[in-house]
């Protein structure tokens, strides 16, 4: 299949890269279906692309490569959407904010994207946790005592 994207033009992409949000992501809650884009199978960053509009698209990181004791909590009615069970291949992504000057990079470590590999149903979802919402990445990595409180 072709889609358009923001930063590559036309591109081919499988229909296992197609990711299905089915409550959308936040602020962008009519937009249910994402290529997830890799240059390079399991290298950041990474590009949610909206399969339907060129726009929205959001830079994506993986949160261990950041936060290296990061956790993830689901509750019942997210593990239901996602159709999680014991067995689910979970892949779990940040959303980049990347200003002008790149160096400035942020992710959003509160409200992360699940996948479930296997069905490729997605969420955003908030966690519980106290992460904060912009994490810069080219600074030390997160620990216990720099998370918001």
């Amino acid at each position: 299949m072709k889609i358009e994207t923001r930063d590559f033009g036309t591109m081919e992409i499988s229909e296992e890269q197609i990711l299905e949000f089915p409550n959308g992501i936040y602020a962008f809650e009519d937009a249910k279906r994402f290529a997830l884009i890799e240059l390079e199978k399991g290298h950041y960053p990474a590009w949610l692309q909206c399969i339907d509009d060129i726009r929205p698209c959001f830079i994506v990181f993986d949160p261990w490569l950041i936060c290296k004791d990061y956790e993830i909590t689901l509750n019942s009615g997210e593990k239901a959407m996602l159709e999680v069970s014991e067995k689910t291949n979970l892949q779990v992504l940040c959303i980049a904010r990347v200003p002008e000057d790149y160096k400035e990079t942020t992710v959003n470590l509160k409200s992360p994207i699940v996948i479930n590999m296997d069905t490729k149903k997605a969420a955003q979802v908030i966690l519980p946790k106290n992460y904060p919402y912009r994490q810069p990445i080219f600074k030390n990595n997160i620990n216990e005592t720099e998370k918001e409180g």
